[in-house]
């Protein structure tokens, strides 16, 4: 068990001990209105919860936040739908009958359903996937789960968020956080805050000290973009910007889904898309530690726990026991006293007229308070009422600073409707808060004036169910109709401005030839610079090809045999062969004057093939472009000219109805901002009976309630009163002996209860200095971990 919650639990048991020693005593002296009511004390504390209330778009993930927190995916969870009714989650061992799943409906008449909390079950009573008759129909759904956090005593409260679908959600919710112990605002991560949840906290901030920010989803956080902590400085940033003066309560930036995969049973695939399920002991430690859902944790027990809401939850019972024990304490020695006094009989005869004179004084103070609750609860309708006017004229006020910036009778039928939807709201929301401004006077009136009874006034007030009626929509609708031919004004403007328009296309038709004259100019600029280009490069070619080579001249020797004449010239060439002459020749190479020559013919011909080429292209570009740019300026200016005439026989025209239209808009205008005056003091009229209606009916119900409160008080009163005459009664007529024995049973009681009282107070003392804890509203929070 969480350690703030077993510390609670702790104080919790040592109160509930307390309680009962003090019913024994009470009971053994006689006193079962105390024992009854000390007995209700036991019970409140035995079945009481700690309540969180979880406020968010379903797209915050609050459905997985509550499964992580609960230790399992207890609920399933909607990726299209909302929540639409108020859903309670409990421990089975809250259930009345066994069943797990309850079912209350608006109409009380409708019995409440019981059945079984099936994925199905819940889906169909709990969502807009059941149809509006869900939201119409159900009051609230409770869910009695087996969680081991539910079994330590915590009520987690799933609210259809303060824009809610369904009217009156918002004061639901509301209701709901003020009762709670604590509220968890949740954003999603990837969109932290929007206008409407700024304007929405900034509300609920003024009125409750309990609500926490928690930024969900930080895991989707892209890490190569933004950090957390940039995350969570934007939403503060955001926050503040939008409302600079007001206090910012602490964030929490948690990651719902890993937590929920390291507590569950099953095997949830994490990270998205790795398909890995079977996480070992130590992933799923690294995933808690992503979560920092124990930091969130740690600090919403310690806030429950050491609240000041839980700390006079403790604190009432006690305070109501110390009471009890001095009066009986007090009563105690009184009658000691008595009896020991006893021998003087007038004495006692007096006491029992001065007891019989303070009956009838609680009569006649009954009467008198009966009387001064009237009044008070009237001052509070006449102050309310006042207020009423106020706000009324400053509603009108304000929209009719806005009809009187209205000068555009083409678009005021818009406006109108605008304004109309903004009436219906604001008269809502108005008679909303001014029933809820009534309903919270009421209570600081019973809780600082009549101390005694306030829980129990405020619990039966609860009970009546008092609702307020809605205020009647009135539409304001306005006629725009002027007095002037606006048939033949707007004719005879269509032709001139289609005069207008027809030159204006002549001239861009002329503009689009000039900028196409102008393009084949350039273009024509460009061949020739591509043609010195071709020149240029057919110069450099042949400077490349160098001079023409020259043929080549070889020198070179022969050898030839030339035989010997005669018979001795025979015989010599057959024994020593013939004899050998060297013959000498010019040989001639002309191959690289040829190749030389073929080279420059190639090149002589492709260059002509290039420059040919241009030259097509140049030909047919001058086919085009007959027309000479001065041709082109004259014909523009021409056009321009006849333009600038016939605009200002436009505006002419336009400027002789201008002064017509102008009054007659003006005189419609004005019409409907005094017709504007009537509607909004019809609405401030209905307004006005609509919250006498609410305040009629809640002025008798609250008076009757305080009335029939201290009625039961004084009642009390008079009962120990009459308990105290008839003693005095019994002490005069006993004897000695009977009084002896009467006082010593008293000693022996005062002991008793000088024990029980020791311990009650022991109780109070370490109660009283336990550190209330708040929430810190910081400019500036650094730490999340």
């Amino acid at each position: 068990m969480n350690q703030h919650l077993q510390q609670h639990q702790q104080r919790k048991d040592a109160l509930i001990s307390l309680l009962n020693r003090s019913k024994e005593y009470f009971h053994a002296i006689g006193e079962d209105g105390k024992v009854s009511s000390l007995n209700q004390f036991v019970t409140d504390l035995t079945n009481g919860d700690f309540s969180i209330v979880i406020v968010g778009e379903f797209s915050a993930g609050k459905s997985t936040f509550l499964n992580a927190v609960m230790g399992d995916r207890y609920l399933p969870s909607f990726t299209s739908e909302t929540t639409a009714t108020i859903n309670y989650i409990k421990h089975p061992t809250k259930s009345p009958n066994g069943h797990t799943l309850q079912i209350d409906y608006k109409n009380p008449t409708t019995p409440t359903k019981y059945g079984e909390a099936t994925k199905q079950e819940i889906a169909q009573n709990v969502s807009t996937l059941g149809g509006e008759q869900v939201v119409q129909d159900i009051e609230s759904v409770t869910l009695y789960l087996d969680s081991p956090l539910l079994k330590q005593g915590i009520t987690l409260v799933d609210s259809p968020g303060l824009n809610g679908i369904a009217k009156g959600h918002a004061e639901v919710t509301e209701r709901q956080i003020e009762r709670s112990h604590a509220c968890v605002y949740m954003f999603a991560a990837s969109q932290p805050g929007s206008k409407s949840d700024f304007e929405t906290l900034a509300k609920l901030s003024e009125r409750f000290d309990n609500i926490f920010l928690v930024l969900n989803q930080i895991d989707k956080i892209k890490k190569s973009e933004e950090t957390v902590e940039s995350v969570v400085e934007r939403l503060r940033e955001n926050y503040l910007s939008f409302f600079p003066d007001h206090k910012m309560p602490e964030i929490y930036p948690i990651a719902a889904y890993p937590a929920l995969v390291a507590r569950t049973k099953e095997q949830l695939e994490y990270p998205d898309n790795s398909m890995q399920k079977d996480h070992d002991s130590e992933a799923r430690a690294k995933f808690l530690q992503l979560s920092r859902i124990e930091t969130l944790e740690s600090r919403l027990w310690k806030f429950i726990t050491d609240g000041e809401k839980t700390i006079q939850e403790l604190l009432a019972p006690a305070e109501m026991m110390h009471h009890e024990l001095a009066k009986r304490s007090a009563f105690i020695k009184e009658t000691i006293q008595k009896l020991e006094d006893a021998q003087d009989a007038e004495e006692i005869n007096e006491r029992i007229q001065s007891v019989e004179g303070d009956i009838d004084a609680i009569r006649q103070q009954l009467e008198q308070q009966k009387g001064t609750i009237r009044l008070e609860v009237k001052e509070l309708v006449a102050d309310l009422e006042n207020d009423v006017k106020a706000r009324i004229e400053a509603l009108r006020i304000k929209l009719g600073s806005k009809i009187n910036t209205f000068n555009d009778l083409d678009h005021l039928q818009v406006q109108i409707e605008r304004i109309n939807k903004q009436v219906n709201r604001e008269c809502e929301e108005l008679v909303s808060e001014l029933d809820e401004d009534f309903t919270t006077s009421i209570r600081k009136k019973i809780k600082s004036k009549y101390k005694e009874i306030a829980i129990v006034a405020n619990d039966k007030f609860e009970q009546t169910g008092v609702q307020a009626n809605s205020v009647r929509n009135l539409v304001f609708e306005v006629n725009t109709d002027m007095n002037v031919d606006m048939d033949q004004y707007e004719k005879e403007k269509k032709k001139l401005e289609e005069k207008i328009s027809s030159l204006r296309q002549k001239s861009e038709g002329v503009e689009l030839k000039r900028l196409e004259a102008r393009k084949i100019q350039k273009e024509m600029e460009t061949l020739d610079e591509e043609l010195l280009k071709i020149q240029n490069e057919e110069m450099v070619k042949m400077q490349m090809l160098g001079a023409r080579p020259t043929v080549e001249r070889y020198e070179k020797k022969d050898y030839r045999e030339k035989k010997r004449g005669g018979v001795f010239g025979g015989i010599g060439n057959f024994l020593f062969g013939a004899n050998t002459e060297v013959y000498e020749f010019t040989e001639y190479d002309d191959t690289a004057q040829v190749q030389y020559d073929k080279e420059r013919v190639s090149l002589r011909e492709d260059i002509q093939k290039r420059q040919n080429r241009v030259d097509d292209v140049k030909k047919a570009l001058r086919s085009k472009n007959h027309t000479d740019q001065d041709v082109f300026d004259l014909e523009m200016q021409q056009i321009r000219q006849l333009e600038e005439r016939i605009q200002k026989e436009r505006e002419r025209y336009i400027e002789e109805y201008s002064d017509k239209i102008q009054k007659e808009q003006q005189t419609v205008l004005t019409n409907i901002r005094y017709e504007f005056e009537d509607y909004i003091s019809s609405v401030g009229k209905e307004i006005l009976k609509t919250v006498r209606a609410n305040i009629k009916e809640k002025e008798d119900t609250i008076t009757n309630v305080i009335v029939s409160t201290l009625e039961e008080q004084f009642e009390k009163q008079s009962q120990e009163k009459k308990s105290e005459l008839q003693q005095l009664i019994d002490i005069l007529q006993s004897g000695e002996t009977e009084r002896a024995a009467k006082r010593e049973e008293l000693k022996e009681e005062q002991n008793q209860l000088k024990e029980i009282a020791k311990d009650v107070n022991q109780f109070i003392s370490e109660i009283q200095s336990i550190q209330v804890n708040v929430i810190e509203q910081a400019a500036k929070q650094t730490t999340f971990i």
